[in-house]
């Protein structure tokens, strides 16, 4: 559509949607140099803390794509994401608040400009991480699909994130799914302080788009009248059910890639072709064409001009509220009552049960349509149906962050990682993403999400499929870890992890899974309480998994000496049950904490410093040597932590 077809008004909102972002961060710009006082006295001699990403140049992308957003749709965004939110529908005035860190933010102070969010108005977080934001929305719109059939994902990265794994999984995924996403790529030229063309090798985005199957459009990206045209085309075949969309925005960063970067490393004459095509000038000279000189809108009047947008009034979250899906009977494992069943078996169960009393409940992974490799998932998905158990390609990034896409959206999935080795392939959507969510986004939003990522020995598997990384998980605030040893505490304490309103890292181990073990699935257990398993009066064994069968030996031959030993299932690692472990440590004077994860900066450190520091006793720790494990079974037994080292220790902390 030209800009003489465009009805005057709506010329005129579009151009008063990007003069209200070209205001907001000239005043935020201001505001980063010491202070600006339109936003209160309070704030005058205030200065925006951090980073500060502009989108000067860009607004028409924001402007034009969001016009076609209605209040069910949601968006992700990136670094630079002060224009979309503003033009999703976001106030002003916590906005700017946020920048400066104050309670009254949009985030509570606690996400700043890089990671500005407002879930009221369906913006689910702009990103620090380059391609973050398109695994989440990939999540989002399988939430969207289930809860709000006509609405979509608006999902806007820069040009610098078709070079990332995601953009290539992200978009894989949705396609194959059919999802309802608008991806917008706002080419503007420079990945941070390099151009674009020198790093991007090809035909460009579109080309790697429609590639994988997304058909789209390249456009001019400083044309707001086109971007409202190409968009308007766009949103319409996503909401005919047409699938994954892909806008090639091409635009212009006028400002250095912070606001602190003067962009040295740009030429002169190349800013200023840049400026001639500024999208706020190339809009007013043709809204003068088409109402006359007095149609022309006045800078002065339109940087304060329009009002804030929330009163449209909620987002895709309204719609997530209501329920969906038949419920169904499992064919499962037994009665509620006292049953038996092995450790896969038990998840199994526990899972059918959560997704049948919760349609909000969602698995996700690869293979679990046909079960799982352990049989763990074994019939949901002929239960539930594929748009609630779903097959996933190989893709742990995006796996996982299309699961905090979902969760932020309303969802409770459920994500198999198949084994915690290959979980260090989505490391940045488990540690930036969704144990920042919550703090970062100051509360608007909750990532109650379940990662399965099964640890530990795997006979004749070495060193790739091997691993116990649960100190690693420990180690990040957000972030709940649980390992279960026992076929029961499999089932429960899932359970209770799929209705934990936080990110839970689920550690099963892979040499438990054909463990048999009477269940009640009547009894639930709660996350953070360790169990007690055996009794004793001389030394204090704290452990977890597929250990506290090792220990249990080791008490058993200890009581044969005389050594009565106390056997801790500590169950959940974070957070850690001190009350139960210094209860017993008091009683005995010795603590020795066991696991079968390398020594050398295991979560057994933790446990033995705390109770050093706190009590005095006689703190003991053993773990695996720090070296990788061996294919050769001879190998693998130098990495194995056996009853019998159990018991020497034991023996040398009791003696001590």
């Amino acid at each position: 559509m030209s800009s003489a077809a465009i009805p005057l008004a709506r010329a005129l909102a579009l151009y008063r949607a990007m003069a209200r972002i070209r205001a907001f961060e000239n005043a935020a710009e201001a505001a980063s140099k010491g202070g600006v006082a339109a936003f209160g006295a309070s704030l005058t001699q205030a200065k925006v803390r951090g980073p500060l990403h502009l989108s000067t140049g860009q607004e028409a992308v924001a402007a034009g794509v969001c016009a076609h957003l209605t209040t069910e749709d949601l968006l992700t965004s990136t670094h630079r994401g002060h224009g979309h939110t503003i033009a999703k529908g976001a106030s002003i005035e916590p906005m700017m608040c946020e920048l400066f860190g104050r309670a009254t933010g949009t985030n509570g102070g606690k996400g700043g400009s890089m990671h500005i969010a407002d879930f009221s108005v369906g913006m689910l977080g702009a990103n620090g991480v380059v391609a973050a934001g398109i695994p989440i929305a990939v999540g989002a719109a399988h939430a969207l699909r289930l809860r709000a059939p006509n609405a979509l994902v608006a999902c806007f990265f820069g040009d610098g994130a078709v070079n990332r794994g995601p953009f290539l999984e992200g978009l894989n995924w949705a396609s194959i799914h059919r999802l309802p996403v608008l991806f917008v790529c706002e080419d503007n030229r420079w990945s941070a302080t390099t151009a674009t063309g020198a790093m991007t090798a090809g035909e460009g985005a579109l080309a790697r788009a429609q590639a994988i199957g997304v058909p789209g459009l390249v456009v001019n990206g400083n044309d707001v009248f086109a971007v409202d045209a190409a968009a308007a085309t766009l949103t319409a075949q996503i909401r005919a059910a047409g699938g994954p969309r892909f806008l090639h925005a091409v635009t212009y960063r006028l400002k250095g890639h912070v606001s602190v970067d003067a962009a040295g490393y740009r030429s002169h004459d190349e800013l200023a072709r840049a400026l001639e095509q500024d999208p706020l000038e190339l809009a007013t000279i043709r809204i003068a064409a088409i109402g006359g000189d007095r149609a022309a809108p006045c800078g002065d009047r339109c940087r304060g001009a329009g009002r804030s947008r929330r009163s449209r009034g909620g987002c895709g979250r309204r719609a997530l509220a209501a329920g969906h899906g038949r419920l169904y009977r499992h064919p499962g494992y037994g009665s509620r009552a006292m049953a038996r069943m092995n450790y896969a078996q038990a998840a199994c169960d526990a899972l059918h049960d959560a997704m049948q009393r919760d349609a909000r409940v969602v698995a996700l992974g690869e293979d679990v349509g046909r079960g799982g490799i352990f049989g763990q998932y074994r019939g949901l998905q002929q239960t539930f149906g594929a748009d609630r158990v779903i097959d996933t390609p190989i893709s742990e990034a995006t796996i996982m962050g299309a699961a905090v896409g979902m969760a932020l959206a309303g969802l409770r999935p459920v994500v198999e990682m198949r084994v915690v080795d290959f979980a260090l392939c989505a490391m940045d959507e488990i540690v930036n993403q969704a144990a920042k969510a919550r703090y970062m986004f100051g509360g608007q939003g909750r990532v109650p999400l379940v990662a399965r990522m099964p640890i530990g020995m795997w006979q004749g598997s070495a060193a790739q499929h091997s691993q116990s990384l649960e100190a690693w998980f420990a180690h990040v605030p957000g972030l709940v870890v649980v390992a279960p040893a026992t076929p029961h505490d499999n089932h429960a304490l899932l359970a209770a992890a799929i209705a934990c309103g936080d990110p839970v890292i689920y550690m099963e181990h892979k040499e438990l899974w054909g463990l048999e073990g009477d269940v009640e699935p009547a009894r639930s257990e709660r996350l953070g309480a360790a169990a007690v398993c055996r009794a004793g009066r001389d030394v204090t064994l704290v452990t977890w998994s597929r250990m506290v069968h090792e220990a249990l030996r080791a008490a058993e031959d200890a009581q044969a000496e005389g050594l009565s030993i106390e056997v801790i299932d500590l169950r959940t690692i974070w957070p850690w049950d001190r009350e139960t472990v210094f209860a017993s440590a008091r009683k005995t004077g010795c603590l020795l904490v066991a696991h079968e994860s390398v020594q050398v900066g295991g979560f057994g450190a933790e446990i033995a410093a705390a109770a050093a520091e706190t009590l005095g006793v006689r703190v003991r720790r053993l773990g695996a040597p720090r070296i990788p494990v061996g294919y050769a079974k001879t190998l693998e037994d130098v990495s194995r932590v056996t009853p019998e080292a159990i018991l020497g220790a034991a023996r040398a902390l009791a003696s001590a």
